[in-house]
């Protein structure tokens, strides 16, 4: 069974998310790896320098066909990566803090999967930050879903919104209680594993 590679966003090692997902899926069973980079702020974070800094390291540490669940900023370093000449397998975006314009290389994966919210309020502010910092990779896929649409790679938008009282909408829709079972669910039959 190939592993899942999991790509966490800006200002965290993924403690608080991306971490909650990857010990679900391990308890399903399902191989996965953590990908580590230094920890990155909003102006970093969405400088192309570091951009392409992580998406060489994640090349250099993943191999074709792995899976890919990537939160936020992640999606940029994923997209860097196949842009490289990574061949990801299926690959899941969740709330990603890429402009809704992107284009995936044309081999870069297998399918890829991206769950918007459109009330996320910090992939929002990134977006409306961008004309403050016009040379900033970031963009609002996360709350709008891909606008462009490649025969090669199967590529689905996925609306998702959960109104969880006093929590952020970055982070709950996917990645607390019931929703995160039912994303990991969502993930392993992407997959090919029945839970």
């Amino acid at each position: 069974m190939r592993r899942t590679v999991i790509v966490n966003g800006i200002k965290t090692h993924g403690e608080g998310n991306v971490d909650k997902f990857k010990r679900a899926l391990t308890a399903a069973q399902i191989p996965t790896a953590d990908f580590w980079y230094p920890r990155r702020g909003i102006i970093t974070g969405g400088m192309r320098y570091f951009v392409r800094k992580d998406g060489k390291a994640l090349y250099e540490g993943t191999l074709d066909g792995d899976h890919i669940a990537a939160h936020s900023r992640g999606p940029l370093i994923v997209n860097e990566a196949m842009r490289l000449g990574r061949k990801f397998g299926v690959v899941w975006y969740y709330s990603p803090a890429v402009r809704i314009d992107a284009v995936f290389p044309p081999e870069g994966a297998e399918e890829i999967y991206i769950v918007f919210n459109p009330t996320d309020d910090v992939i929002n502010l990134t977006w409306l930050l961008r004309w403050l910092m016009p040379w900033s990779m970031f963009g609002a896929m996360g709350s709008h879903g891909a606008e462009v649409q490649l025969q090669s790679i199967p590529t689905h938008n996925i609306r998702h919104y959960t109104e969880i009282e006093g929590r952020n909408d970055h982070i709950a829709p996917y990645f607390e209680g019931e929703n995160l079972e039912t994303w990991v669910a969502a993930f392993a039959e992407s997959v090919g594993v029945k839970l």
